[in-house]
């Protein structure tokens, strides 16, 4: 242990006199790197219904409460994206099918009036069986033209079903929701209930390759 420590101040000591007799010059460099910042970006969807916008709002589009045989209506919404390219998955269900109960028109007009109006109650309507849906992405003018993507086109009874589109950032498209009531369903949908809920869940495109919509209903 001393012996070393002797060896170790007479290199010291040899340093010491060389730096006394003259300058010494030593190899130098600087790099300078500074002011990293990393600032998030983002992504907001954002939905517009005539021209009314929501953000993290619900939003109902119809509210039709005397449905008859032929009756129809439409309405276009609009998608927002603000930020980064997206992803968005559409999602589209039936949320409520009800049987309110049968009147005496009604319950003569039923096929199997024990089916229903015996046993009224969710999932026991025939508005759904009898009430065309057709989704699609709009091109802006309200209209279902050839060549407009179609999401979905069956009668409401055949929703769920869920759409993929990749939007890039500050776009705006469009959907297009279009329903009609068979004109010769007569009585049978008297008094039913229907509820169609649509969902709209975006997220990044980049560093996402593959992304596919989750299976769950994304929404609240």
């Amino acid at each position: 242990m001393t012996k070393k420590i002797l060896v170790s101040l007479g290199i010291i000591g040899a340093v010491a006199a060389v730096i006394i007799g003259g300058t010494v010059a030593y190899f130098s460099d600087v790099e300078t790197s500074s002011g990293n910042t990393f600032t998030a970006g983002n992504l907001n969807l954002k939905l517009d219904v005539d021209s009314q916008d929501y953000d993290g709002q619900n939003v109902t589009l119809f509210t039709e409460s005397d449905v008859k045989p032929g009756d129809s209506g439409e309405e276009t919404l609009s998608l927002h994206i603000e930020g980064n390219d997206a992803y968005v998955c559409k999602y589209f269900r039936v949320s409520q099918d009800k049987e309110n109960g049968c009147n005496e028109p009604e319950e003569k007009a039923e096929a199997n009036p024990s089916t229903s109006c015996g046993n009224p109650g969710e999932n026991q309507g025939e508005l759904d069986e009898n009430m065309d849906l057709l989704i699609w992405e709009d091109d802006g003018d309200n209209v279902y033209e050839s060549g407009e993507t179609v999401i979905f086109d069956n009668k409401a009874s055949g929703l769920p079903v869920t759409n993929l589109e990749a939007i890039a950032g500050d776009t705006t498209t469009y959907i297009g929701i279009q329903w009609s009531v068979d004109q010769g369903v007569g009585n049978v949908i008297q008094g039913d209930r229907v509820v169609v809920d649509a969902c709209f869940y975006a997220v990044q495109q980049k560093n996402n390759s593959g992304f596919t919509c989750p299976t769950e209903w994304p929404c609240q």
